[in-house]
C-alpha cells in the first residue's frame, strides 16, 4: 500500500505547501470564471417586465417574457441570436372554441437587426409582421385581410 502523507493542519504534522494551496486556487478560478461568466451572460433571463426583454433584445441575449394583448396571450422568446419566436400561450376564455383553435399554440420567427429591436413586437399583435415567418403570421395575416 502507498505510503501517503497526513494531510492534516494540526501543528507538528505534515502540511500541504502553501505554494500547492495557491495553485490550486488559481486552477479553480481559471477553470470556473468562464463558466460563470458564460451562465451569468448568456444564460436565458426570464425578464418580469417589457424593460428588460426590450434591453435583452437589442444585445440579441437569450430571454423570456409573456404579456397579454386583446384576447391573446403571448410568449416572446429571443433565440438563436437577434431572431424573436413570437407564441400564442392563451386565448381569453370568452372566445369562441374555434378562435382557441385557431391561435392556441401558433407562433412565428421574427428576424431583427441588433440594437434596433422594436417594441411594436411587444405591444401590437401584427406589429413589424412583414419581418416573420410561420404558422402564427399566416393565420394572423388571413384574419387580417
Amino acid at each position: 500500500m502507498a505510503d501517503f502523507p497526513n494531510l492534516s493542519f494540526e501543528s507538528g504534522e505534515e502540511k500541504i505547501p502553501r505554494k500547492a494551496w495557491l495553485k490550486l486556487a488559481v486552477l479553480v478560478v481559471i477553470i470556473t470564471a468562464p463558466i460563470i461568466t458564460a451562465v451569468l451572460v448568456y444564460g436565458r433571463t426570464e425578464c418580469a417586465d417589457q424593460k428588460c426583454f426590450v434591453d435583452r433584445a437589442n444585445s440579441c441575449l437569450p430571454s423570456t417574457y409573456s404579456n397579454g394583448l386583446g384576447n391573446l396571450f403571448f410568449l416572446y422568446e429571443i433565440k438563436d441570436g437577434c431572431s424573436l419566436q413570437k407564441t400564442v400561450i392563451a386565448v381569453d376564455s370568452k372566445e369562441p372554441q374555434e378562435v382557441v383553435n385557431l391561435f392556441n399554440g401558433r407562433s412565428m420567427i421574427c428576424k431583427y437587426t441588433q440594437a434596433a429591436f422594436s417594441t411594436d413586437y411587444l405591444t401590437k399583435i401584427t406589429g413589424k409582421l412583414e419581418s416573420c415567418v410561420g404558422e402564427l403570421k399566416t393565420i394572423l395575416s388571413a384574419v387580417g385581410s
